[in-house]
């Protein structure tokens, strides 16, 4: 068994907070255990919670056509949230639901040891350096960023350019900073 599926199994059933009172099923991750990129979302949302995989609805179908416009699988990335529960009606997680899932995020992080982070969406950069939600987040795309001496790119949430589609040319731009750093 590997690490990462040490981990899961460990959390499979964690009640560290109020969300594994609504929560259908730990959402954990999926792709590469070897992965260049790891690309990090918040929480999961209602189909997710469904499936047990991270970005499987109208948002996973968005980053799935960014991910195969540059050529990139699962068998070179994972795709993960921060946050291992959904959260009741989409809303943002409490702070001390961040709290407990830190320590399953990080540790996370740490088995998997990616080339580099693509963090997406304002909330998933929260949780990788030290940035207020409240901030304008357009003006943390765009620059590199680190989280324990790993590059972070960040950029839109595939829900956020659902209704906003006039923002999708910036998310390859992101996606160009993304490769262009990994491949350096």
């Amino acid at each position: 068994m590997t690490d990462i599926n040490k981990l899961y199994d460990s959390i499979a059933y964690c009640n560290k907070c109020i969300l594994s009172k609504t929560r259908n099923t730990i959402v954990f991750g999926k792709g590469s255990q070897n992965p260049d990129i790891v690309f990090i979302g918040e929480a999961p949302g209602s189909d997710e919670d469904k499936l047990g995989l991270p970005f499987v609805g109208r948002s996973g179908k968005l980053l799935d056509k960014w991910i195969n416009k540059y050529n990139l699988s699962l068998d070179n990335i994972y795709i993960m949230n921060a946050i291992k529960c959904r959260p009741p009606k989409n809303r943002d997680p409490l702070p001390e639901e961040k709290n407990a899932c830190r320590e399953y995020f990080e540790k996370q992080l740490e088995i998997l040891k990616p080339k580099i982070i693509c963090a997406l969406g304002k909330h998933a950069l929260s949780n990788l350096i030290d940035f207020s939600v409240s901030s304008k987040y357009s003006d943390m795309r765009g620059a590199l960023h680190t989280y324990k001496n790993i590059p972070v790119v960040a950029t839109y949430h595939p829900a956020f350019i659902l209704r906003s589609p006039q923002s999708a040319e910036k998310v390859y731009d992101d996606f160009e900073l993304l490769l262009k750093t990994m491949n350096n």
